[in-house]
């Protein structure tokens, strides 16, 4: 499990979601009711959500609207159809515990059921109504341009119609089921900080720590 949350809670049931770090989302809903014959009864079902970027974070905005949060992945704004339990997948489970009585209230405590129900699985809806984009972690990149040296851009300077040659990076991003090669084309600036004669195939650099003193 990623990350959980509670989605809707009452004294007629309630539903949870999970989001586990391959980004599976999982729903567990529940629901009381109760019979003169065989007392409180509680119908428990599970539905299958789909896929969505591993969660850090699961925030419930309504019943139905859920911001999920990633730190590996787009973070996203869904909508949900969450089943209600169906029909029994096993028979009712009778409770071993007894029913106690209320002192002084002549009634049943009837905080334990007297029955389970295990609801046949089902699956959900999801609907992803706003994603924003997240690059991290970003595990590798590359600059790439055109066989010309470059993807070619133009502007306007001083009157004057000029070509200016641009390369674009390629983004080696994201983790589990959120891996994925993204295209920078504009916001990334690239800076020659030094440069190093007598070097050549260099495929990685690493810091060193010398330590104090």
């Amino acid at each position: 499990m990623c990350s959980a949350t509670t989605v809707e809670s009452s004294t007629k049931g309630g539903k949870i979601l999970i989001s586990d770090d391959s980004g599976r989302l999982t729903a567990f809903s529940w629901t009381f009711s109760t019979d003169s014959g065989t007392g409180r009864t509680v119908n428990i079902g599970k539905s299958d959500m789909g896929l969505t970027s591993p969660a850090s974070s699961l925030t419930p905005l309504s019943p139905n609207h859920l911001f999920c949060a990633s730190a590996c992945g787009d973070s996203m704004l869904l909508h949900l159809d969450i089943p209600s339990p169906g029909p029994p997948s096993s028979p009712t489970a009778p409770s071993s515990s007894p029913r106690r009585r209320l002192k002084g209230k002549g009634r049943e405590d009837v905080s334990s059921p007297s029955s389970i129900i295990v609801s046949e699985p089902s699956i959900g809806s999801t609907e992803v109504l706003e994603r924003w984009v997240n690059l991290a972690p970003v595990k590798d990149f590359c600059a790439v341009g055109d066989q010309s040296g470059g993807t070619v851009s133009h502007r306007i300077h001083e009157g004057q119609f000029m070509l200016k040659r641009q390369s674009h990076l390629v983004l080696a991003s994201g983790s589990s089921n959120a891996n994925s090669l993204r295209v920078v084309r504009s916001g990334a600036g690239l800076e020659r900080v030094a440069a190093i004669e007598g070097l050549e195939g260099v495929e990685h650099v690493w810091s060193l720590d010398l330590g104090e003193g």
